[in-house]
């Protein structure tokens, strides 16, 4: 199997705001379930770990990461 252009918002580094990523997920295994995005949304936990507010954030930060999806496996 392929793998799979996704995007997604991240922050580069500390600081920088959320902005679109573009990246390539690797092929799907058996046990993965593909999931089509219908909402999501950006909390204050997003934000303060975007900006290392807590001093823990590994960069490249991805979010949101509350989303409601539906799954599109066969």
């Amino acid at each position: 199997m392929m793998t799979m252009k996704t995007i997604s918002y991240a922050a580069e580094t500390a600081g920088w705001p959320l902005k679109p990523y573009a990246f390539e997920r690797r092929a799907l295994r058996a046990n993965d379930v593909v999931m089509e995005i219908l909402y999501c949304g950006v909390c204050h936990s997003d934000l303060h770990m975007a900006g290392n507010d807590w001093g823990s954030n590994v960069y490249r930060n991805h979010a949101p990461e509350r989303t409601a999806a539906a799954s599109t496996n066969p």
